[in-house]
């Protein structure tokens, strides 16, 4: 206990080698396997902290050893109402000690708790009710974080979905207005529709190149064009220059704007019908 005082501590071993008990508890005859061994507790009442440090135990109707940092006291007691009334008598030197019945054991003045068997194997259990609970709340909260990551991709492959629904179906907005000529700044572009899909022909006057392109729809609705002839119109000028064949997308398409972008997502280039 926290209030014995250091200067008891220091005097019991005099104390002892004087020969300061008055009766000789019982000794448990357990000390074969190499434990501590203690006295038989007096009906049963042996009350130990939970760190084990400290212990209470009961030897007589008015003897209890008082066991605190590895030295143990054998001291007076007496019942007095709830409580311990406990005499430490060192030298000539007394202290009164107070442990108060409470559920499961005894406690202290300053608060500090001496648990019975039974009252520590509640203790015990009690912590390893709580451990399960916090086990369960972490399961709970780790399947709540993967039903929201489930209900989000969910929703994104939904959105998905109504993106390719809504390509797919400007499919017909995009058959019926494409046909006819298109231009951008340094650009233009003619659409002729055929059977599976449309030819396009683009004049790129900033590279001074004509493109000849075969466009068919994808399955997700959208156009994409292959270059089928790359021809640069007028050799004296940037003859030296190579014009890579890149596949383009149709975007989208209506009476007077055209969206295309390369099929890698590079460039999106808007036009304007010509009339």
């Amino acid at each position: 206990m926290k209030n014995v005082s250091r200067t008891v501590l220091l005097l019991v071993l005099p104390l002892i080698a004087f020969g300061g008990c008055e009766t000789e508890p019982k000794i448990s005859a357990a000390d074969a396997t190499g434990r501590r061994v203690e006295a038989v507790a007096f009906k049963g009442e042996a009350y130990r902290t939970r760190s084990g440090t400290s212990s209470v135990i009961l030897v007589s109707r008015d003897e209890l050893e008082y066991t605190t940092n590895g030295t143990t006291f054998l001291c007076k007691y007496s019942e007095q109402g709830n409580a311990l009334r406990v005499i430490l008598t060192a030298l000539g030197t007394q202290q009164v000690l107070y442990f108060r019945r409470v559920q499961g054991g005894l406690q202290s003045n300053d608060g500090e708790i001496y648990l019975s068997e039974t009252g520590l194997a509640e203790v015990e259990r009690q912590e390893e009710l709580e451990r399960q609970r916090q086990i369960q709340a972490e399961a709970a909260a780790e399947e709540a974080r993967a039903r929201e990551a489930r209900a989000a991709a969910e929703v994104a492959a939904a959105q998905a979905r109504q993106e390719e629904a809504r390509r797919i179906a400007d499919q017909p907005r995009v058959e019926k207005n494409l046909p006819g000529s298109w231009a951008i700044d340094g650009a233009t572009i003619t659409f002729k529709k055929t059977a599976n899909g449309f030819d396009a022909v683009a004049v790129w006057k900033y590279s001074n190149v004509r493109e000849s392109l075969r466009g068919l729809f994808l399955p997700d609705g959208r156009l994409e064009f292959t270059p089928t002839e790359t021809v640069v119109i007028d050799p004296h000028f940037g003859s030296q220059w190579s014009y890579p064949r890149e596949m383009w997308v149709v975007l989208g398409a209506d009476n007077e704007s055209l969206a295309i972008s390369r099929a890698n997502g590079s460039s999106d280039s808007r036009f304007k019908r010509i009339p």
